[in-house]
């Protein structure tokens, strides 16, 4: 179903509850779980920690990948450039 799942991981309760809906996705399909910190902040980190936690309960051992530029500009340039990701033949890169 799924080989990878990222989850960009902000500080707040609805990250919490959208990665249990994740580590359930990446369980179910033996896929690869990704963690991308939004920021450096306090609330950031901590919800790393639970969804770490969350994550080794069931048997999973997530990644955290760093974007060293502005994340939403990375991934808004992914969503509209569609069409000329599919003329090049290739996706942008994102730096991790």
């Amino acid at each position: 179903m799924f080989k990878r799942i990222f989850l960009i991981v902000d500080a707040g309760l609805e990250v919490r509850i959208v990665s249990m809906y994740a580590t359930l996705f990446s369980k179910s399909s033996k896929a690869s779980f990704f963690l991308v910190p939004y920021t450096n902040s306090k609330g950031v980190l901590e919800n790393i920690d639970f969804i770490k936690k969350i994550a080794k309960e069931e048997g999973l051992v997530p990644e955290i990948l760093d974007i060293k530029d502005d994340i939403l500009y990375d991934l808004n340039k992914i969503i509209r450039d569609k069409d000329s990701i599919k003329k090049a033949g290739k996706w942008p890169i994102l730096h991790w």
